[in-house]
C-alpha cells in the first residue's frame, strides 16, 4: 500500500488500520471516586442481569477450561486455575474493569502456532498496561486485514470441528444442540446461545436420565430372604408363600421421570398377580441419592394403591433428607400402617417374614409349630452324652470375633445375632439364628478363628458340644458322628442353595 503512495493518513481514513486512538493514556483513575454519585436504584434495576452475567460467567470458565483440555489433550489443575481466574478478578475489579477469565478462540490460536506456555498471555498483558498506562498510539498502525484473518481463520476452525467433525461422533440430538446454539449467536447474541444451550442441555438429561431404570432389579421372598435363620419347617412356609413379597432395590436419583418407571413395575406385578398374593412391597433405598417434590407425589399415587390392593408398603434404608420429604408430605409415620419404615432392608424384610410365619400358623392353628424342631431335637437326644446344657442371658458373646469357637453351639431356644465388626467400630448385622440352629461349626471343622461375634439376643438355651468331646464322640460312638456330619452338611447346603438363588435373582 505504501508502494503505491498511501500515506498513514489516508490508510487510516479508508479503515485500513487500528486507529485512530486518543493520545495519552487511557487509565481513568480508581472508580473509588464516583461512589458517593452510585445509583443504587439503577443498580437494583439492572441486578437480574448481573446475577446472570455472574452465573454465565462461572458456567463460562468451566467449559472453556473443558475446551482447552480437548484442544491440547491434557488435564488441568481446574481447581487452580479457578483460583487465579478469581484472585485475577479481584485485582482488576478494583481498577473498575469487567469480569475476565480464559477465552477459548484466543487461547486456541496461541497454541496453534506453538505456543506452549503462558508468554503470550503475559505479553498481552504487557502490551495492554502499556496502552492503558502511557497510550495506544503504537496499535494505530496495525493492519485489521492481519487481525481479520487470524479471527477468521480461527472461526473457521472452530465452524469445521464442531460442525462437520462432530456429525459422526455425537448423537444427533446433541449435534441438533450445536446447531441451534451457532443460529442463535449468529441471529440474536452470544449470551442468548449459551442461555439455549444450557437449557437444551438440561432438557436432554432430564429425558435421557429418565430412562434410567430407578429399579435395579426384582426380587421376591421366594429368592430373596432376610439374615434370619430359621428351622427347616419355617423355611418351607416362607418358600411356600415367598411371592408375598416383593422386593423393589431402587437406584439414582428419583424425580418424576423414573418415579413413574416405579409405579408402572408395581401396576405390572398387580396386573399379572391374578391370585393378588402380593401383600408387601419392600423399596430399598440404600443406594437413592436423593428425591425431589414430584417424586413424593408418586409415592402418594403408590399408597392409594396399596390400599385398594390391600398390601403394605415398607420403605428401607431412608436418609435424613428423603424421610424429611415424606414427614412434610405426611406419608410417614402412617395411622393406617400402610406404609412402613424400616433402617435397612433387611430388618424390613425379617418383619415380612414374621407376619407370614405367624399368619400361616395362625390361620392353621399350628402355632406350637413355631418351637417343633423334631430332626434337631431328635438329633440332640442321640449325642446328649456329649453335649452341656447351658442358660446364657441376653447380651452375652458366646463367640467373639477373631478367636476360635472352642465348639459348637446348638440353640433351643431364643435367638443368636451374627455381628461383623467393622474398622470403624461399627457392628453389622449379618444373620440372626432362631431355634433349632447351629454356630461354630465352620471354626471347629476348619480349626481356624471366629470370622464374626455371635451375641445372644435374649435369654437362651443352648447345647454345647466342645472340641474334646467331638474328639471324644469320634472315637467312642462313630455312627452319632457321621449323624452328626449328615446334620451339619445338611445345614450348610441350605445355606449355599439359598445364597445361589438369591445370587441367580440378581443376575436375572
Amino acid at each position: 500500500m505504501f508502494a503505491q503512495g498511501f500515506t498513514f493518513g489516508e490508510l487510516e481514513n479508508r479503515g485500513f488500520l487500528l486507529g485512530p486512538f486518543p493520545e495519552g493514556g487511557l487509565f481513568p483513575g480508581f472508580p473509588f471516586q464516583y461512589v458517593p454519585d452510585f445509583r443504587w436504584d439503577l443498580f437494583l434495576v439492572h441486578l437480574p442481569a448481573i446475577a446472570t452475567m455472574m452465573i454465565l460467567s462461572a458456567i463460562s470458565v468451566l467449559f472453556n477450561y473443558s475446551g482447552l483440555e480437548l484442544i491440547v489433550k491434557e488435564d488441568f489443575d481446574l481447581d487452580k486455575e479457578l483460583r487465579l481466574t478469581g484472585y485475577s478478578n479481584i485485582l482488576v475489579g478494583i481498577a473498575g474493569a469487567p469480569a475476565g477469565y480464559l477465552t477459548l478462540n484466543e487461547t486456541s490460536l496461541a497454541y496453534n502456532i506453538g505456543s506452549r506456555s503462558r508468554l503470550p498471555s503475559i505479553i498481552v498483558a504487557v502490551f495492554c498496561g502499556i496502552a492503558l498506562l502511557i497510550g495506544a498510539q503504537a496499535l494505530s498502525i496495525f493492519p485489521k486485514v492481519i487481525l481479520g484473518g487470524l479471527l477468521l481463520n480461527l472461526g473457521l476452525e472452530f465452524l469445521v470441528e464442531w460442525l462437520v467433525d462432530t456429525w459422526k461422533r455425537l448423537h444427533k440430538s446433541d449435534y441438533l444442540v450445536i446447531v441451534l446454539i451457532l443460529i442463535v449467536i449468529g441471529t440474536v447474541g452470544f449470551l442468548e446461545g449459551i442461555v439455549i444451550g444450557l437449557l437444551m442441555s438440561i432438557a436432554l438429561f432430564v429425558i435421557n436420565y429418565s430412562k434410567v431404570e430407578v429399579v435395579k432389579y426384582e426380587l421376591t421372598g421366594k429368592t430373596f430372604n432376610s439374615n434370619v435363620e430359621r428351622s427347616e419347617y419355617l423355611r418351607k412356609i416362607l418358600d411356600d408363600n415367598g411371592d408375598q413379597i416383593f422386593i423393589l432395590p431402587l437406584q439414582g436419583f428419583i424425580f418424576f421421570g423414573t418415579a413413574n418407571k416405579l409405579l408402572q413395575r408395581v401396576r405390572d406385578r398387580i396386573e399379572s398377580d391374578t391370585s393378588n398374593s402380593m401383600k408387601y412391597l419392600l423399596s430399598d433405598f440404600r443406594q437413592v441419592t436423593g428425591m425431589d417434590s414430584s417424586a413424593v407425589n408418586s409415592f402418594n399415587k403408590l399408597k392409594i394403591m396399596a390400599e385398594n390392593h390391600q398390601f403394605h408398603i415398607l420403605l428401607c434404608g431412608l436418609d435424613q433428607d428423603i424421610n424429611e420429604q415424606l414427614l412434610i408430605e405426611g406419608l410417614i409415620p402412617d395411622d393406617s400402617n400402610t406404609i412402613q419404615t424400616f433402617v435397612d432392608l433387611d430388618h424390613g424384610l425379617e418383619w415380612c417374614e414374621e407376619q407370614i410365619i405367624q399368619t400361616v400358623l395362625k390361620d392353621s392353628g399350628d402355632l406350637d409349630r413355631l418351637r417343633d424342631n423334631s430332626q434337631f431335637r431328635n438329633m440332640l437326644s442321640d449325642i446328649s452324652e456329649y453335649l452341656e446344657e447351658q442358660d446364657v442371658p441376653a447380651d452375652m458373646v458366646i463367640i467373639e470375633q477373631g478367636k476360635k469357637a472352642g465348639g459348637i453351639y446348638f440353640l433351643e431356644s431364643g435367638h443368636f445375632t451374627v455381628r461383623l465388626g467393622s474398622g470403624k467400630g461399627e457392628q453389622i448385622r449379618l444373620k440372626t439364628l432362631g431355634p433349632g440352629t447351629v454356630v461354630g461349626e465352620v471354626s471347629l471343622y476348619l480349626g481356624s478363628e471366629a470370622s464374626a461375634s455371635v451375641v445372644t439376643d435374649v435369654d437362651c438355651r443352648i447345647y454345647y458340644l466342645s472340641k474334646e468331646n467331638f474328639k471324644k464322640m469320634q472315637l467312642e460312638a462313630p455312627e452319632k458322628t457321621t449323624m452328626l456330619h449328615s446334620y451339619v452338611v445338611k445345614l450348610l447346603s441350605d445355606r449355599l442353595a439359598e445364597s445361589n438363588a438369591t445370587i441367580q435373582a440378581l443376575l436375572r
